[in-house]
This record gives C-alpha cells, sequence and structure tokens, in this order.
C-alpha cells in the first residue's frame, strides 16, 4: 500500500497569490506493475527520434497573421507526450458535464499503452483525486528526457488558455512518477523557487500545483550520462476549464491535433 505524506508551504512568488502544495508517494505500485511501467518508459527513450511537437504547439494571432510559436529556451529539450487531450479538435466543444467521458474515451481508444491507462486509473483512487475522481480529468502525460547536463528550468506548467479563471483560483495537479534512485552529486533533483527538495526514488511520486508553483529540476550529472527514467501526468478540475463558450477569453488559437 502506497504511503503518502501531504506539504503546505507558503510561498514568496509575488506573481501568483498562492501556497505551495505537494504529495509525496512511496511504494506506489507491487512489483510486475512498477516493472512494466520501467519496460514502457525505457522502449520511449529508446527511440531514435522524440516527438515534442506540443512542448510548443501554441498559436498567436498578431493582426490577421497566425504566428506559430515553435521554439523557446524551455521547450528546447526531449520529449515524448503519449498523448495530451487539450489538443484534440473536439475539445474546446466540451463542457465540465462532458469532459470527463470524452477524454476516458479517448484514453481506450488504443492509441494509449495499457500499462499507462493503468496508472492513471489506479491515481485516481489517491489523494487529491479520490474525494471526486469524476470531477478530475487527466488531459495530458509526457516524458522529460534529461540528458547529461540538462536541466529543467525553472517554469510554471499548463497554459492560460486552458483556465476559465485566475491562475490563483485554478485547481489543478501535476504528478511525477519515478523509476530511478538519486545519488549525491548527480542531479536529478526536484525544486521550488522556495527552496523545497524532492530527491526522487524508484516507484515514488510527487503530485504538486505546478500552475502556480514555480519549479525545476536540477541538470543530469549522472557519471554513465543516462537520462533519467519518469513521467507526469496533468490533471485539471472540470469546473476550470475553459471551453468554447469561453473563446473571447483565450489569449491562443487552438490548432486541432487529433
Amino acid at each position: 500500500m502506497a504511503v503518502i505524506n501531504y506539504l503546505e508551504l507558503p510561498s514568496s512568488n509575488h506573481w501568483i497569490e498562492h501556497n505551495f502544495k505537494v504529495y509525496t508517494y512511496k511504494d506506489l505500485f507491487c512489483p510486475k506493475d512498477y516493472d512494466n511501467l520501467k519496460k514502457l518508459v525505457k522502449h520511449y527513450y529508446a527511440r531514435d527520434s522524440h516527438y515534442s511537437f506540443l512542448i510548443h504547439g501554441a498559436v498567436i494571432k498578431n493582426k490577421d497573421t497566425k504566428v506559430k510559436l515553435v521554439s523557446s529556451n524551455a521547450s528546447n529539450r526531449h520529449q515524448e507526450i503519449p498523448f495530451d487531450w487539450s489538443y484534440h479538435k473536439d475539445w474546446p466543444a466540451q463542457n465540465p458535464s462532458t469532459i470527463k467521458k470524452f477524454t476516458q474515451n479517448l484514453l481506450y481508444s488504443g492509441r494509449v499503452d495499457p500499462h499507462f491507462i493503468k496508472f492513471i486509473r489506479e491515481i485516481e483512487t489517491l489523494p487529491p483525486f479520490s474525494d471526486e475522481p469524476e470531477k478530475w480529468v487527466c488531459y495530458r502525460l509526457h516524458l522529460n528526457m534529461l540528458e547529461k547536463t540538462n536541466a529543467l528550468t525553472i517554469h510554471l506548467d499548463g497554459g492560460l488558455n486552458l483556465y476559465n479563471k485566475p491562475v490563483k483560483d485554478v485547481r489543478a495537479w501535476s504528478f511525477t512518477f519515478y523509476l530511478w534512485d538519486h545519488k549525491e552529486n548527480e542531479g536529478g533533483e526536484f525544486f521550488t523557487e522556495d527552496g523545497y527538495v524532492y530527491k526522487p526514488q524508484q516507484n515514488t511520486a510527487i503530485c504538486l500545483n505546478g500552475h502556480q508553483a514555480l519549479h525545476g529540476v536540477t541538470s543530469n550529472m549522472s557519471e554513465d550520462g543516462s537520462p533519467r527514467l519518469g513521467f507526469t501526468t496533468r490533471w485539471l478540475h472540470v469546473d476550470d476549464i475553459n471551453f468554447a463558450e469561453n473563446e473571447n477569453t483565450m489569449i491562443y488559437e487552438y490548432e486541432p491535433f487529433y
């Protein structure tokens, strides 16, 4: 059975009014399920090319011209995105009553590996999602591949186009699962602007309000140069998602993907 702890700390971030909220989890999965996830993640890491379009898939409109944001320092990294349903052409047409069924149908459409599906369904049974799992949507799963000397620079998760209210009021979580053991002086630590540090271990996870709390990952300085194994899912409360009826508030245009 997973060991779960919760911590809430005040933040000095003056851009967004919030506290830093974090759940940590130990011994999340039985050995068989953990090994299956590790094999799957290694398969993604072993691919020759990495699909990174959805790191920077936003399109902005400058007068009558569409401009695609194709690159930035934050997006200059390898990443695999098994899915991001917020890019689906029918995402904006949903509403709080339909979005859960919509994403679950996509989850079981054959596009997502069964081990990832089992992972998501298990996470729905844990806090902070377990009190009202029908209200939480897992809209994205990605793998950040921090090869040697690469760091994940400090950032916020998600995008304002996803939300129908100010960021300080949005209910969202970023849940990262780890499949490697941290070693001192080899980097890979999760950290926040306010000084919180998490050193990963196999079969552990961290869940935080990453859309509000500035955070990053220190440079990978592993002796053998191997990348860090793990993946992140992002979750939104159905009542805080920006759908078509709020499209006049969007700062980005949707570019249909699926």
